[in-house]
């Protein structure tokens, strides 16, 4: 298995492996990121139609993902297709680690337009809870699809 960049929130920080290896990189993860990431779900939410809106918070959630430190854009120039991202919180997610893995980290735009969309990188997110293990062979009746969950909130409604 090839190493990957993983995003984790881990006792308060957010940790940046670049390459999956290393000694990840830190930053204090505050309660103000965690109030952008549940405006950027929101806006989304709100938005999912709406190209402009969606490129603005995919700018957005880039421009603070890379930081100072330029996590992103470092890791950028390494990407090759298909450039999987993990963001991995604990098994058992609190808070500020549930809005950590929903946000829309599928929008992540640079000044070029949504990764996702880069032929040349073909970004790819991944959430995660708990720590990478070592897969087990697949069956040859395994399904080779994959599903995502909806949650649903009390009044019904899809978010």
């Amino acid at each position: 298995m090839t190493p990957r960049p993983t995003l984790r929130l881990e006792d308060g920080d957010l940790c940046w492996t670049p390459d999956g290896v290393r000694t990840p990189e830190r930053r204090p993860f505050t309660r103000g990121d965690a109030k952008r990431l549940a405006g950027w779900s929101a806006r989304y939410r709100d938005a999912r139609r709406k190209a402009d809106v969606l490129a603005v918070v995919g700018r957005e959630i880039y421009d603070w993902l890379d930081g100072k430190e330029r996590w992103l854009a470092r890791a950028l120039e390494d990407a090759r297709p298909t450039w999987l991202v993990e963001f991995a919180a604990g098994v058992h997610p609190g808070s500020d680690e549930a809005l950590f893995l929903e946000a829309p980290w599928e929008l992540l735009a640079d000044g070029r337009g949504h990764l996702a969309a880069r032929p040349g990188v073909v970004f790819c997110p991944i959430r995660r809870l708990r720590r990478p293990g070592t897969p087990a062979a697949p069956s040859e009746y395994r399904l080779s699809v994959a599903f995502m969950a909806w949650k649903t909130s009390s009044a019904g409604r899809t978010r």
